[in-house]
């Protein structure tokens, strides 16, 4: 619509449009007017048509049971169960921290935490795991 608007704008300041490609010109007469009116009430149509397309593939897929949008985060754990036990003989390890152990495995070290509470329950207890040595 904004084009067909810039378009009539230009013909009514007497500036003829020269279309190369489809060798079409738009200058001050009927003719031309007529022309930009059809071109915009096209592209109108077109854009309409495109949007009923899109809302009604939309409401099949809903229908389907399809899930539409982003995928929810998922979570880099599939690598890390193939992992599991070298992952389990890396924190029984002494100086083995989950800083570390998140950076090699390419995972955020709030990934890691949780992989290892959900997966892993053979860790001994009272372990510091920020590689720091223990007060005493």
């Amino acid at each position: 619509m904004e084009i067909m608007h810039l378009i009539l704008l230009c013909i009514e300041k007497k500036i003829t449009l020269y279309c190369l490609k489809e060798g079409y010109t738009f200058e001050d007469n009927v003719d031309s007017k007529t022309l930009a009116f059809t071109f915009g009430l096209v592209s109108e149509i077109e854009s309409k048509l495109i949007s009923t397309r899109t809302r009604e593939s939309l409401e099949i897929s809903r229908n389907k049971g399809t899930a539409l949008g982003r995928p929810k985060g998922a979570p880099k754990m599939d690598h890390l169960l193939a992992q599991k036990e070298q992952i389990e003989k890396e924190l029984n390890e002494e100086n083995a921290t989950y800083a570390e152990l998140a950076e090699y495995y390419q995972v955020s070290l709030s990934s890691f935490k949780n992989f290892v509470k959900e997966n892993i329950t053979n860790i001994p207890p009272g372990k510091n795991r920020r590689g720091r040595k223990p007060t005493k």
